[in-house]
């Protein structure tokens, strides 16, 4: 993958569930890899990890996340392609323009 800024690559190589989401949570109970984060924010890309695997970005908070099921925020992506296309692409070009 081609990683375009503000999004680096940061490979994990061990899968493991996400720590207190609600159960509820889209990624609760699947075990996820970290495969980049935005260096500007707190937003993470997960490879997640079941039957059908799919990528999901991440807003990470401080916050107990175990009260709701919509926390984190999530974005659900069905392929890496799908991620750069419709989420990296354009955080590339926001980010280009913010910093010529």
């Amino acid at each position: 993958m081609n990683w375009l800024l503000p999004w680096t690559e940061v490979p994990e190589a061990v899968a493991r569930p996400m720590e207190g989401l609600h159960p509820d949570h889209p990624l609760a109970g699947h075990p996820v890899r970290r495969a980049a984060r935005r260096w500007d924010c707190d937003e993470v890309l997960f490879e997640v990890l079941s039957e059908r695997p799919f990528w999901a970005v991440v807003h990470l908070t401080w916050q107990d996340e175990s009260q709701s099921p919509a926390s984190p925020t999530v974005e659900l992506y069905d392929t890496l392609t799908d991620f750069s296309e419709r989420r990296m692409l354009p955080d590339h070009h926001y980010y280009q323009a913010a910093n010529p």
